[in-house]
């Protein structure tokens, strides 16, 4: 296993650095609601992960994967421009437009970059009968760079404004956020105006040690989607430590998670009540038994909100070790713990297979409530038929009713109004397919996604909601007739079509055109879209809005 990784040299400030990372990873420790990390923002973007692994794949028979611990964004500056070769111009200005970032600093210790992101787009229903339009206005900026080579840090921040068809409509008014993107305020009419911001500092004082710290969203797998932790929710705190050799990685991150409800806190320091805060630990062991295959095992505890009835703070949240929350409180009680396993195989260099498995609850008896678990099982054909960048990707994701919900409401596995894992919650099978191409600077993406799911009602939790309590279950918490797919079922296809033109790969800034085609039906709902956009910008995250 290989991770692309900066040399070690000597710099004057390494030490005053260490120190001060080092302390402030500490107070992270003891404070989890501090400042911590994420993925860096436009390395986490689906379409750069897919084309950088294939390049990856292609010079060794060896599995490789992006580090993300550390990034050298000089090393990726040059990757970029094997990836997406174009003739090398002296001229400045078409530089700053197709090559290179709008502020850049570079020498032997240091390297800056800061860009303008943005995102504008405009588009329609032609199944609305109102025929409102469809708007994005996105405008924001990114900083990104590293001290010597132990050292990186990014930032994102981003003000928008946005009119969504009627589906995101129904999902931003039931739970209040903006899919991974939180909270919103009223924009004219039909409008959502919110705002979005992120950071990372990444070091690693050793070799075997990486710690990372700022305010983010982890992605625990190799699909699309993750049914252990996945970038579908907001952002959050969180800190992370990462150990890894040759043969083992380790990593341990603490966050801190809010519950968005009607309860508020309320205090007269404050201007404003504040959401409920709830802490979370997540440990992944990852084994490499060969060069071509990785297996990793997770625990994610959610623990108990911290208010006028818990006032203090857990310190077994703190616990480090890997299935030690597991054996103390068991998987069917408080707090919330999950356990999972995920791999990736690498069965020619153009061949990659992936899945993970998740258990929530166990039962062995096989339809009862407590039996909560999923799976997904995808792969991936890069250079399909000999297709230079032509990738197919398929993936199958299945998850148990009441999966991720917990007789608490506030320990169920969620952050910000959504799941931390799949956008549908529980109680669903979806079927994924991918055509990706890209030739010189022009992209064409083709999307397939059908999904079954039990939906539940008004009055009664059939397991799809993630949120509802276990005590609601509609059979009952002993019950025994709890069957896949029980409740209002539901069928859901979703069909996209994009183009795109790169025109510079510093911020993947590109032209794109998007066709979507949605339809939901069930005994009750009857919905039907199809979106037509238009637009320019950055594309640096990953937004979920194919449920």
């Amino acid at each position: 296993m290989q991770h692309l990784r900066i040399p070690k040299s000597m710099h004057p400030i390494r030490k005053a650095v260490r120190l001060i990372l080092s302390s402030l990873f500490i107070y992270s420790l003891l404070f989890s609601t501090g400042s911590i990390a994420q993925s860096p923002a436009p390395y986490a973007n689906r379409e750069f992960k897919l084309y950088l692994n294939n390049f990856l794949n292609q010079d060794s028979s060896e599995l490789k994967e992006f580090n993300t611990q550390l990034i050298n964004y000089a090393q990726l500056e040059r990757i970029d421009s094997i990836l997406y070769p174009r003739q090398q111009k002296k001229n400045y200005f078409h530089r700053k437009l197709r090559r290179q970032s709008f502020v850049r600093v570079k020498t032997s210790d240091f390297f800056l970059q800061l860009d303008p992101i943005f995102n504008f787009n405009a588009g329609f229903d032609l199944k609305d009968s109102l025929h409102e339009k469809l708007i994005t206005n996105s405008r924001g900026v990114w900083v990104k760079g590293n001290i010597g080579s132990d050292f990186s840090f990014e930032s994102t921040f981003m003000e928008n404004q946005s009119t969504f068809p009627t589906y995101m409509d129904a999902f931003v008014d039931t739970f209040k956020v903006v899919p991974g993107q939180g909270r919103w305020k009223k924009f004219k009419i039909n409008g959502y105006d919110y705002a979005a911001s992120s950071g990372t500092i990444a070091y690693a004082p050793f070799n075997f040690l990486s710690i990372r710290a700022g305010h983010g969203k982890p992605f625990i797998g190799s699909g699309y989607r993750s049914l252990l932790l996945s970038d579908n929710a907001f952002n959050y705190p969180f800190a992370q430590l990462n150990l890894h050799t040759k043969w083992i990685n380790y990593s341990v991150t603490y966050a801190s998670l809010q519950v968005v409800d009607r309860v508020r806190i309320y205090s007269s320091n404050l201007n404003e009540p504040l959401f409920k805060k709830k802490s979370a630990s997540f440990q992944y062991l990852t084994l490499f038994p060969s060069k071509k295959f990785k297996l990793s095992l997770f625990q994610g505890t959610i623990f108990q909100v911290r208010d006028s009835i818990h006032p203090y703070f857990n310190w077994n949240v703190l616990n480090p070790v890997i299935f030690s929350s597991a054996f103390q409180y068991g998987l069917n009680k408080s707090p919330n713990v999950l356990l999972g396993a995920d791999f990736k195989a690498l069965v020619t260099k153009n061949i990659t297979l992936y899945g993970q498995y998740v258990i929530d609850d166990f039962s062995s008896t096989r339809n009862a409530l407590r039996n909560k678990s999923g799976f997904q099982l995808g792969g991936m054909y890069f250079n399909v038929f000999g297709i230079e960048n032509l990738i197919v990707q398929a993936e199958v994701n299945r998850v148990r009713p009441y999966t991720y919900a917990h007789s608490i409401p506030s320990e169920s596995y969620t952050h910000y109004g959504q799941s931390l894992t799949h956008p549908l919650g529980a109680n669903f099978i979806e079927y994924l397919g991918f055509l990706n191409y890209h030739w010189k600077d022009i992209f064409v993406e083709l999307k397939f996604n059908y999904a079954h799911y039990g939906a539940d009602s008004l009055k009664k939790s059939y397991g799809k909601e993630v949120f509802a309590s276990d005590n609601k279950a509609v059979n009952g918490l002993s019950s025994v007739n709890n069957s896949f797919l029980q409740g209002l079922r539901t069928n859901l296809m979703y069909q996209e079509i994009k183009l795109a033109y790169l025109i510079n790969p510093a911020t993947n800034l590109s032209v794109f055109a998007q066709i979507v085609n949605r339809s939901e039906l069930s005994p009750i709902t009857e919905r039907n879209n199809t979106l037509i956009y238009f637009g320019i910008k950055t594309a640096l995250f990953n937004n979920y809005y194919d449920f």
